[in-house]
């Protein structure tokens, strides 16, 4: 990527090198004591902490499938009115063959469907793999009532409501499984 830009890692007192690893690669790591985390208190942390108008969020277990990742952005941002975009996950190798299963034909779909504005799909915006913009997050951050989930579809929505359009880009893909 050409741009720019930071990395935010809001570790939850992790026990191995994450926060040495991240800082290794010029990364600023913001604590969030386990006791205390949610996953949208976590993602409103970073965001809050971050400089950028781009925001992407994703997840430590989550590998994007092309070095052109990140270059999907300008490109998805180019028309005003896009809140935001996200893309499917794809299975990692070594993941439980239920999330292989459900990954791999939810990663097919999305590219039948080809690329799109979202409305009220299962899995919009997923925060696995998503961009938002920061100006839009500042007037509505993510409800950290949704401790487990749901945040991001929550903040897509009022995003809609607000006029505003949801990208679904199945190019802008990431490997994403439960296994290590």
């Amino acid at each position: 990527c050409a741009e720019p830009f930071e990395i935010i890692v809001v570790d939850n007192e992790s026990s191995d090198e994450t926060k040495k690893v991240a800082g290794d690669f010029g990364a600023k790591v913001i604590n969030l004591p386990r006791n205390n985390f949610s996953y949208p208190k976590s993602m409103n942390l970073g965001i809050e902490n971050s400089s950028g108008e781009y925001i992407v969020l994703t997840v430590g277990h989550a590998l994007p499938t092309s070095k052109y990742w990140l270059q999907k952005v300008a490109k998805n941002f180019k028309d005003k009115k896009v809140a935001g975009f996200y893309g499917p996950c794809r299975p990692k190798n070594g993941a439980y063959l239920l999330e292989f299963i459900l990954y791999s034909c939810w990663y097919i779909i999305n590219l039948i469907k080809g690329k799109r504005e979202a409305t009220n799909e299962l899995g919009i915006l997923g925060a696995t793999n998503c961009v938002i913009r920061k100006s839009l997050w500042n007037e509505h951050h993510f409800d950290e009532k949704y401790e487990l989930g749901g945040e991001d579809g929550e903040w897509a929505n009022w995003a809609i409501k607000k006029g505003y359009k949801i990208i679904a880009d199945p190019s802008f893909s990431v490997k994403h499984s439960h296994t290590i």
